[in-house]
Order: structure tokens, then sequence, then C-alpha cells
């Protein structure tokens, strides 16, 4: 895609928790399960992305997008759906439900195309988008301090391809295999979306002149 991209600093893994193999063998694992989600919902966001830069309106109705996804009770609001206390094992790494949110915020962010320093705080969280509806979006992700070491684990996962069972680490080829994760009838859905919100958003404009 055509978005800037700053790098991130890599998370340390001592700062992760790691227990030894009985503890571990305790939670459910969902490395497999959670990287196809954080892929396929990576790739959705990318399509869209790259479907409103054509638009000429980008970054508003991809910020407005992601941020109705990830809101508290989105569709892709996964502290709640997997339980924020609940812990699992994700890539070798004991994760509570609020961690895995995070990782997701800050991996599926970075494939829409925002900058790293709009996703590590609330402030350039509000920049990224201002929903009239629901202006504090994205205040579950950064009410602890843990919230943003989690946050720049999915980062750094997304700079540098290092997710589980990862794509090709030929970045010219990034684009093209996440997006061979979406059918054919989702890609079209996708576009038809970005055309209505992209109208939206001009006859906004238009009105405020």
């Amino acid at each position: 895609m055509g978005t800037s991209v700053m790098a991130s600093e890599p998370v340390q893994s001592s700062e992760l928790q790691k227990f030894d193999a009985q503890v571990m063998a305790s939670y459910p694992g969902i490395t497999s399960s959670f990287s196809k989600t954080l892929r396929k919902n990576a790739a959705y966001m990318a399509y869209y992305a790259m479907n409103e830069q054509k638009q000429g309106t980008y970054p508003i109705a991809t910020g407005k997008e992601f941020a109705t996804q990830v809101k508290t009770g989105g569709p892709w609001d996964y502290k709640l759906s997997f339980g924020p206390a609940k812990k699992y094992v994700y890539n070798g790494y004991a994760m509570r439900g609020e961690d895995l949110g995070n990782v997701h915020y800050g991996f599926v962010g970075r494939a829409a195309g925002f900058q790293t320093f709009l996703l590590r705080s609330a402030a350039g969280a509000y920049q990224i988008c201002s929903l009239t509806s629901h202006k504090d979006w994205a205040s579950s992700y950064f009410d602890d301090p843990i919230d943003q070491l989690y946050i720049n684990f999915g980062i750094d996962m997304w700079d540098n391809n290092t997710i589980p069972n990862s794509l090709s680490a030929d970045s010219s080829q990034h684009d093209t295999q996440l997006f061979n994760l979406l059918t054919d009838s989702e890609k079209k859905e996708i576009e038809e979306k970005v055309k209505e919100d992209v109208a939206k958003i001009k006859e906004e404009q238009n009105q405020e002149k």
C-alpha cells in the first residue's frame, strides 16, 4: 500500500509472560486461530484503505471504519469476546483476552496504514477518528499501563512480519498475499462500502463549505 510506514521498536520478549510448560498447558492455545483472525482482519482494513486512497479521502473513512470495528462492543472487540481476564497461550506467551485485543489493535491498525505514534496513545487514537457518537471509542485500549506493551507487540508483528505462519518476508508481496485471503465477493463488498462511505464524507465536506 502507499501509506506511510514508521518503524516500531521491537518488543522485548522478557517483558511478556512466559511460564513453565505445566502452567502454560493449563491455558487454551490459540496461536493458529488468532493469527488467522489477525491476518483476515488486516486484509480487510488494508484493502479498505487501498480503495479509499483511490477515492482521495484517505484516511478519513478508514479511520471511521477501524474505530467502528474495534471500539467497545464492536465486531472486533476481542477483549470482550475472549474475556478480559481469561488467559490463553499465543505464540508462546500467556496473554489475557485484554492483551489479545491490544495486540489486534496494533497489528490491524498498522495494516490500515496508521503510523505507530497514532496507535500508541489515546490522543493519537482520537486523531485516527473522532466519532461524534463514540468519542471515547479507544479508551479501553489505554486504561492500563500494560496495554501499550501489547499494542507494541502487535505493531512489531506487522512491521517485522513476525506473526506465526507469517506471510512472505518480501514486502512487495505482502499486500498481495493479504488480499488473497479475501474472496472476490468480500472484495466487492468492501469496494462498495468504501464508495458509500466516501460519498457520505464528500457530501459532509460540501455542506461545510
